[in-house]
């Protein structure tokens, strides 16, 4: 029931009463993505097919997706890691972290393209504020919503005339 009551992982374990700092210590920053994941050659050449400013944002600890991005080769192709442990006493919805990265480079909602797996917690909220969006792993029945099969088919969905990309970034 967890999930359909509370989209945002991080709502769940406050309504249970878990510390999202201890959470994020014991869960991500114990774990090291090098053991389970490899370097991805694909994701290499895509990224850096991509010209625009590219940041990750997530709900995982920024230790723990810095980590994964390294496993994966592709830390040197992101622009910047925001993390939910940076703001989740003021906010904890991934609109405001977007809301903060579109601000300071001066950009419309339009402007940006924000790629993600969870529809309720990546993508509606940027929807209904005017960002672009790609839902992978899932099809979207919302027009608004491009969707892909996998992460190596986002470079065919991005206008590239000037998004900038928000992935999301708390799984491979």
């Amino acid at each position: 029931m967890l999930p359909k009551r509370y989209p945002n992982p991080l709502e769940g374990f406050l309504s249970l009463g878990l510390n999202i700092k201890e959470y994020f210590y014991e869960v991500f920053d114990k774990t090291n993505p090098s053991n389970f994941l490899k370097k991805d050659n694909k994701l290499i050449e895509m990224l850096s097919d991509i010209k625009q400013k590219k940041f990750v944002v997530t709900i995982a600890s920024k230790k723990y997706s810095i980590k994964l991005q390294r496993a994966l080769g592709i830390d040197k192709l992101i622009d910047y890691t925001f993390s939910s442990e940076e703001y989740y006493k003021k906010d904890l919805s991934k609109i405001y972290i977007y809301e903060i990265i579109r601000k300071k480079l001066k950009l419309r909602p339009s402007d940006i393209c924000v790629i993600g797996d969870n529809i309720e917690v990546d993508l509606l909220p940027a929807i209904k504020k005017g960002y672009k969006g790609i839902l992978v792993g899932n099809d979207s029945k919302d027009k608004r919503i491009i969707s892909c099969k996998s992460i190596y088919e986002i470079k065919k969905a991005i206008n590239y005339s000037n998004s900038f990309i928000l992935l999301k970034g708390d799984r491979n």
